[in-house]
């Protein structure tokens, strides 16, 4: 299907020289990934030999040993990319003199060689009005959106990503960010981006914002000052913040300032409700400080708040993963984002195959590079002799991590286990499946009274999208529907669980284990069933 897709657009007369490709997302061993569209694009551009390949970003950092030897790219751009790709582009064509910079990684003649020159640090200073000439931004919510906060604001609404802030003040040890970007934090002028979105609002209609930053919150003065600009401009927009933000940054006053500028809603790290595991990630903010944050929040009702959690840290007893659930209960978000933690781990270059890529990677008969590239690409090659040298970064040293479990439990022995016990891996699964259900549909607040469920309705249909066949979800936004009092559209979900349930024997055992059969059975027609049968199934799973 990808080679398809790019075969309507990159024509055989395609005239470009050049083809980057990255991607963010990164996974335990993309190599064994089967069927992992990133290998599969570089893969593609690879075969066809008519352009010269690069890639960047944090697989391609990690990874950039195996993309070499498995002739995936020409050219493996690590890190921050900007002053590699000048370095590039100026010793291609032989433009002005640039400093040289290290991290672009490429097969020469004595192997993998890296060039060489001082520390590539960027440091954002640009204006980035002027690229927007070139991309139809307009569009592109015709064919998608940033995530749910965007869909659930309003899938119409013409949007656009920004950023502040480049890294974070914080430096935890389950994320990537710094084996990907460094220490080092840099910022944007306010200015700068207030004067961008102007100009988007203006020129291009677009009237909904997502942040793309790492520690949007990094600056108390520079973003007190943007909100205050997009207040006193009345942009009239909205924005939404997709990376969670440090949770002891969020005060009264700023909360203020973000829903006056428009914020519809944000994510926040908590990570864990165990004050020494956060301590040992190094977390920059202690359970104390979400507790101050849970207790504002009821001032900001619109405010859509969804909490970061992880289970699975090493060494983590089902103790600490049980407080935990607990505690994402008692700061009562809008949702809550539970991950598994993932560990990553460099690739052994000595086992990357074209075998290991299973039907990822497909057999490569590719000749010597063709004319087209051949010469500009030597050239370059040859640029570097001399003056590079291959010396392996920091490795991200994590193992993998079992994911998946056979074992069944019912609600109460998945929160029995013993609380001094360290978790068993093969349980992570079932648990991650038992606190979803628990925490974010059993007891949301926004079904309980005085809740919003106009706010749940919104969101789940949201997701839904992207989950359509979902019948948990399905079920739980027929009981949001009720709540809001939508008969006509609560009728229609409930229709619709029961044949999703019909056509899943999957999804007729977990309604089994977890006790949902009742639903489907007893159907509720009115608000106030809703938060006594849900009490009663909490306490059915050994929460009271």
């Amino acid at each position: 299907m990808i080679d398809g897709l790019l075969n309507d657009y990159f024509s055989q007369d395609q005239e470009a020289s050049l083809v980057g490709i990255s991607t963010g997302v990164q996974v335990p061993n993309v190599f064994g990934t089967k069927n992992h569209p990133y290998i599969q694009i570089l893969n593609y551009f690879m075969e066809k030999n008519q352009h010269i390949v690069f890639t960047g970003g944090p697989i391609a950092t990690l990874e950039k040993e195996g993309l070499l030897k498995l002739e995936l790219a020409h050219l493996v751009l690590t890190g921050e990319a900007e002053n590699k790709f000048r370095f590039f582009i100026v010793n291609l064509f032989d433009k002005e003199e640039v400093r040289p910079t290290p991290g672009i990684f490429f097969n020469s003649i004595s192997g993998i060689s890296e060039t060489l020159g001082e520390p590539d640090f960027v440091s954002p200073q640009c204006n980035l009005i002027s690229t927007y000439n070139h991309i139809e931004i307009e569009k592109y919510n015709t064919v998608g959106s940033l995530g749910p906060l965007s869909r659930m604001t309003n899938p119409d609404k013409k949007y656009a990503a920004l950023q502040m802030i480049r890294g974070c003040r914080g430096q935890c040890t389950f994320c990537e960010l710094t084996d990907f970007r460094g220490k080092k934090v840099a910022q944007y002028s306010p200015s700068v981006v207030l004067s961008e979105m102007k100009y988007l609002v203006k020129e291009h209609g677009i009237t909904h914002f997502e942040w793309l930053d790492d520690d949007l919150l990094y600056s108390r003065k520079a973003i007190t000052e943007l909100l205050n600009g997009i207040i006193d401009a009345k942009l009239d927009i909205t924005w939404a913040q997709n990376v969670g933000v440090i949770g002891s940054s969020l005060k009264r006053d700023l909360l203020n300032l973000m829903v006056e500028s428009g914020c519809v809603g944000f994510k926040v790290g908590i990570e864990s409700g165990n004050d020494e595991r956060l301590k040992q990630i190094r977390k920059p903010a202690r359970k104390k400080n979400f507790l101050e944050l849970s207790q504002l929040l009821p001032e900001f009702p619109s405010l859509f708040v969804i909490g970061l959690y992880i289970l699975g840290f090493e060494n983590e007893t089902y103790g600490q993963i049980y407080e935990t659930i607990r505690f994402a209960m008692e700061l009562n978000l809008s949702w809550n984002n539970i991950s598994i933690l993932q560990v990553t781990k460099k690739a052994d270059v000595s086992e990357v195959t074209p075998e290991m890529l299973q039907n990822t990677l497909k057999n490569k008969s590719r000749e010597s590079q063709s004319e087209k590239t051949g010469d500009t690409y030597s050239k370059f090659q040859k640029s570097l002799e001399g003056v590079s040298d291959y010396n392996p970064s920091k490795e991200v040293n994590r193992e993998k991590n079992n994911l998946l479990s056979s074992n069944k439990y019912s609600p109460k022995e998945l929160f029995s286990f013993p609380t001094d016990e360290i978790h068993d891996p093969a349980n992570l699964q079932e648990l991650w499946f038992a606190a979803n259900l628990l925490i974010n549909f059993v007891d949301n607040k926004n079904l309980k009274p005085g809740g919003n469920p106009e706010h749940y309705v919104k969101w789940l249909k949201a997701l839904i999208l992207t989950y359509p066949t979902h019948p948990l979800m399905n079920l739980f936004l027929y009981l949001g529907c009720v709540a809001k009092g939508d008969v006509r559209l609560s009728e229609e979900l409930f229709e619709k669980t029961q044949f999703l349930l019909e056509t899943s024997e999957y999804w007729q055992m977990r309604f089994s284990q977890f006790n949902l059969n009742g639903f489907i059975d007893h159907p509720l027609k009115h608000a106030q069933e809703i938060d006594a049968r849900l009490t009663e199934l909490k306490a059915e799973y050994g929460f009271h």
